[in-house]
């Protein structure tokens, strides 16, 4: 097994879906439940749709990312079809990163009490799978 593939396949099957769940039931609620500003709201809409969309892309890329770490000799085959959904992925992921640095992560500190963020911690490391990632 390839285990550049098999690494990339983890990330895209385990830990993105799982920092995007921490976002969508964790971070988001309690942001709109804070009454962070609009931005900070259409922020948190944009963000959710994103997650969506990389859900279907990983969706479509997956069974070709298990294959390339189970049989990495049909690279040259896969590569094309590779090539594409990576940089499509690889567009949203970009434009998802910047609008959480830029807006979702300032606004944990501007816009939610220590208490809140503390549960937020708390309820990341009681997560399951936490303790393995």
């Amino acid at each position: 097994m390839s285990a550049s593939a098999a690494a990339i396949y983890d990330y895209l099957m385990i830990t993105l879906p799982i920092h995007m769940a921490d976002e969508d039931y964790a971070i988001a609620p309690k942001l709109r439940t804070a009454g962070a500003p609009d931005v900070v709201q259409q922020a948190l809409e944009v963000i959710g749709h994103q997650h969506s969309d990389l859900q279907a892309m990983i969706g479509r890329m997956a069974s070709t990312w298990r294959t390339l770490a189970e049989q990495p000799e049909r690279l040259p085959e896969l590569a094309s079809r590779l090539a594409s959904g990576t940089a499509r992925l690889s567009a949203v992921l970009e434009a998802h990163l910047a609008l959480e640095e830029e807006l979702l992560v300032p606004a944990l500190g501007l816009h939610l009490p220590p208490e809140t963020r503390a549960l937020i911690a708390q309820e990341l490391r009681l997560r399951p799978g936490a303790q393995e990632r």
